[in-house]
């Protein structure tokens, strides 16, 4: 096994990587069926890995429902590791190995890359509840996007959200902060509306403001054709091509990220992949 294993709630997947203790989606909830089989329930998301009836190459995703749960086998190669196998049907397990960039997919029992080994942890309720109380909140936003886009909307005076109206622009953070509040917009587009509002850019050095002209920008829906020069500047990849970020602008995963358009998109097109 090349990592632990989370969940990758944006997706709804479970994925790989290095250990986060502080981070929960990386715990898991281990309870025994009837039938001796075992579910796997995520802390933070409280969601289950799905059983895929032993279909490989496939990633394992997550949902509410427990389902059919996994067969937890020995894997007795190594006589001093305690190492197990998840068995999903027709001797198919989750495997994580090299060829799928360690991602959790369905693969045949008996393999290396099929073993994994099982800590048992005391979680900190506190922060268990914080995390959980982030994740309904991203859920919630994502649902619910639409809504909250037409309630932010009133406080700038385009759709390009890069000029707060005057009456906006009267209010006091304060007056404003509880008004938006009581109209159930979420914190982090309070944050932007303040932003805005005033003006509270990075200072550099240099005395640019480059993080208002990284931030509001008219940018093509295509990277230029120097890409590949511009993209070792930034230090990102050519993962897609030409189509690949064409803004610069990365998230970190479990970050939100707001995107306000000033023109209407094309039909049969979408903002984002």
């Amino acid at each position: 096994m090349a990592g632990t294993m989370r969940e990758d709630f944006i997706v709804g997947e479970s994925s790989t990587s290095g250990f986060n203790s502080s981070d929960y989606s990386y715990y898991w909830k281990l309870e025994r069926l009837a039938d001796g089989r075992y579910v796997f329930q995520n802390a933070v998301t409280g969601k289950y890995i799905v059983p895929q009836n032993g279909q490989t190459s496939r990633s394992y995703t997550t949902a509410e429902g427990k389902g059919t749960g996994f067969d937890l086998q020995r894997n007795t190669d190594d006589p001093y590791v305690l190492a197990f196998e998840m068995v999903d049907a027709n001797n198919v397990g989750i495997h994580c190995a090299e060829s799928q960039g360690y991602h959790p997919v369905g693969w045949y029992t008996h393999n290396e890359a099929n073993k994994w080994v099982f800590k048992e942890a005391t979680l900190d309720p506190a922060k268990l509840e914080e995390q959980q109380d982030a994740y309904k909140t991203r859920v919630d936003l994502t649902k619910n996007v639409d809504v909250y886009a037409e309630k932010v909307a009133k406080y700038f005076t385009n759709s390009a959200a890069t000029e707060v109206t005057a009456a906006t622009k009267a209010m006091t953070d304060e007056a404003l902060k509880a008004q938006m509040t009581t109209e159930g917009v979420p914190q982090g587009l309070q944050e932007v509306v303040l932003k805005i509002k005033n003006q509270s850019w990075t200072v550099y050095p240099s005395g640019r403001n480059w993080e208002k002209l990284f931030r509001i920008a008219d940018y093509k829906v295509y990277s230029e054709n120097n890409y590949g020069a511009w993209a070792r500047t930034m230090g990102i990849g050519y993962d897609y091509g030409s189509m690949t970020n064409p803004t610069g602008i990365t998230a970190r995963d479990g970050e939100d990220l707001f995107i306000f358009l000033g023109d209407d998109i094309p039909q049969n097109a979408t903002a984002t992949d």
